[in-house]
Parts: structure tokens; sequence; C-alpha cells
């Protein structure tokens, strides 16, 4: 009697999709899963059809990206910096502009056969939605709570810890915060990595005000509101954006940049080395988080791992270090 793949997946304990990945070398199967079908194709002699084979292992060499294409968000770097890998090893890139409806985004991306997803949001925080089991997805800029070792993220914490050094080191002592929205985790672990370091130098913050990362009306009150109660002489500003809005706040108080008052953001925008003076600010490392995002990924599909693979030292979730840019802005 010919033995056929349901066969073989019915011995085996796997679906028909997971033995035709094997014989087909046309997906994602773990090493476990991998070497049991194996070991029954040889043991029965098992051939597929030449003409299913033909058909079923025909990969699309497509990968999926979901994101929320903010202006000043950061898919952009990102997607650029996955593209060019895409473009390195002969994959094409479908893009789904995606603010909420994770699952159709899914589905559609499933439909159109991609070999995994890398999942961008403009914020740094825990999501919840399903996600297939079946198909590597990789998230950059954000984690997920069932696939905590897919993620790659900016390390907030360090990148505040950065922005309060850099003002101490230049002799600034009275240094105020305005932080973004509240409850968001980049702005927690911001605010956490420049406490730390004042409280390592003896300091406290002259002052924290609570904004709004890309509210500008909200962020001059804020701002005008620190400069009144707490009279600083350097802000870190929780994004280049709050930062703007303090500098309009800083000259209709009367005060100058950095003679009087230091200033640093952060995201480094292109906008920073236009202002006058031009603007120091915190970088996060978007581009190297699409590369790693991408490395992941492309390690899973060829690899032919279920989920995001182990790498040569055992991780899979990264923090990646943020840079300071040094401009005029926190002069000492």
């Amino acid at each position: 009697m010919r033995i056929t793949i349901k066969d073989i997946a019915r011995e085996a304990g796997v679906s028909i999709s997971t033995v035709s990945y094997v014989v087909n070398e046309s997906g994602p199967v773990s090493k476990e899963k991998r070497e049991l079908v194996e070991a029954l194709v040889r043991k029965y002699n098992y051939k597929a059809n030449p003409s299913a084979r033909n058909l079923k292992s025909r990969r699309t060499r497509t990968i999926g990206i979901i994101g929320n294409l903010k202006k000043y968000g950061p898919d952009k770097t990102v997607i650029e910096s996955i593209a060019k890998i895409c473009k390195e090893k002969g994959y094409t890139m479908l893009l789904v502009a995606d603010t909420e409806n994770h699952e159709h985004s899914i589905s559609f991306l499933r439909d159109h056969r991609v070999e995994g997803i890398v999942f961008i949001d403009n914020k740094t925080e825990m999501l919840g939605f399903p996600v297939p089991g079946d198909l590597p997805v990789i998230f950059a800029y954000c984690a997920h709570k069932e696939r905590l070792s897919s993620s790659i993220l900016p390390d907030d914490e360090q990148g505040g810890s950065l922005a309060a050094a850099h003002l101490l080191s230049k002799g600034r002592k009275r240094i105020g915060m305005i932080t973004g929205n509240a409850g968001w985790k980049a702005s927690r672990e911001r605010s956490d990595g420049f406490t730390k370091v004042l409280e390592r130098a003896d300091l406290e913050p002259a002052g924290i005000v609570e904004s709004s990362f890309w509210d500008s009306r909200r962020s001059y009150e804020m701002s005008v509101r620190l400069i009144k109660e707490a009279k600083p002489d350097a802000v870190f500003c929780q994004s280049d954006a709050i930062a703007f809005s303090f500098y309009h706040a800083a000259a209709d108080s009367g005060l100058s940049i950095p003679e009087e008052i230091a200033i640093i953001g952060f995201d480094d925008i292109e906008f920073c080395t236009l202002m006058r003076p031009s603007l120091s600010s915190i970088a996060m490392p978007l581009k190297n988080i699409g590369e790693k995002a991408a490395d992941i990924l492309f390690h899973t599909i060829e690899n032919g791992f279920e989920f995001a693979p182990d790498t040569t030292d055992g991780q899979t979730s990264f923090l990646l270090p943020c840079r300071l840019i040094e401009r005029e802005s926190s002069a000492s």
C-alpha cells in the first residue's frame, strides 16, 4: 500500500502542512518535529507527489510589515533598514498601514502567503492581540505579552541616564524634566534612568512636570510652569517635540539657550539641526532595531523554526542602546 502524506502526519502526530513543510523545505518547523517527520519519511521511503510538490513548495519570498506609519514615529527608519536587507536577500516586502485592526492585517498578509511578519508600533508598549503560532512574527519597537522572546526595543532607561549624565557633565545642578504621556512605558523608563543618575550625584530633580510626547500646546504650558516654579538651569525633555515647545516658552520667559538654561531632547528627529541653537538629543537605535528584526526573522524563515530562533548567544529579546547627540543647546 502506498504511504501518503496523511499517513506520515497521523503517525507523527503533526499536521499535514507540517509534513509538507519538511518534505518540500517550504516553511518553518521546529527541530524536534522536523527530525520526527524525516525519520518516518526514511522509514517508509515516502516520496512526495511531484506535481503537488511543485505547487505547494513554491515559496513567495515575501515578508509582511505592519506599521502605524506616523509622520514622526519610528516606522520610517525601521522599515527602511528592513527593506535594505530584504533586497539583499531577494525578498519582497508587503507593507500594511495599520493603527488598530491588527488581526485583520495579519489575516491579509497570511492570505498573501508571506513567510514572516515584522510588527512595528509607534510606542514601546506591551501588546496583546492574537498572533499566529505557525508563522514567524517579530516585534520591533514594541513587544507582545505571549512572545517576549521575539522583540527588539530601544533601551529607554539608558537613554534617560545619558540625558541626565550629559547635563551634569556641563555643570548644571538644577535640572528639571518634562515627561511624555503618563502611563507610557517609554516615559516611565526614561524617567527612571534620569532620576537614578541624579540620585547617584546626590541631587533631586529641580522639578518634574507631565506633558505629552506630541501635544505642542500642553508642552508649552508645562514648560512655562516648570520655568516659573522650578527655575531650572537645565531641562530634559522626553521628546524633541516637547523640546521645541520649551524653546518658545524659554524665549517668552526671557531665557537664553544655553547660557541661562540648557536643553536636551529625545528622538533626534531631523528638525533638531534646524533649531537655533541646534538641539542636543538622545538618538534611538531605529536603524539597528530594523536590522536586528530582519536578521531574526530571516534566520527563523531560513532555518525552519516555528518561533523566533536562538541566536549564537541564546538571546532573542534585545534592548538596544541609545546614543547622545550633543549640539549647541546643552553647551556649558
